[in-house]
């Protein structure tokens, strides 16, 4: 069964409003891949977080349910258009080591601590519904 663009909103949109309390405003839906370019320089200081946000932490756990944890640097298609993940998220997540570029620059990818995140999101709603 093909996950349509309806249906991935929806994810997007459950996930943010489960872990962040409201629904997600990044879910950027385009008929060509998103321009590559605009992941260079991702240790820009302007994306530099101490934290992890609920808003973070619900886009990363719905690109990586979406994605399977391997997003290509011009996203991703879904029922023939392209998904083009959040820069600032994106950006933040490898700042903050929980995604790594693979070693020839076409798309990002969950590090351990990446999913050890997804995980503590995951048993941090599990333990408020407890």
């Amino acid at each position: 069964m093909l996950l349509t663009r309806e249906i991935a909103v929806r994810i997007i949109d459950a996930l943010a409003i489960a872990i962040d309390g409201k629904s997600a405003s990044a879910k950027t839906f385009n008929c060509k891949p998103a321009d590559v370019a605009k992941f260079d320089n991702w240790q820009d200081a302007l994306y530099s977080t101490s934290q992890d946000t609920p808003r973070t932490r619900a886009l990363v756990l719905a690109y990586a349910l979406l994605s399977g944890g391997k997003l290509a640097k011009g996203g991703f298609q879904i029922d023939g258009h392209w998904f083009h993940p959040d820069i600032w998220v994106v950006k933040t997540m490898l700042n903050k080591g929980y995604m790594i570029e693979n070693a020839d620059g076409s798309h990002f990818e969950l590090t351990e601590s990446g999913w050890s995140l997804i995980a503590d999101t995951i048993e941090g709603l599990a333990q408020s519904r407890g």
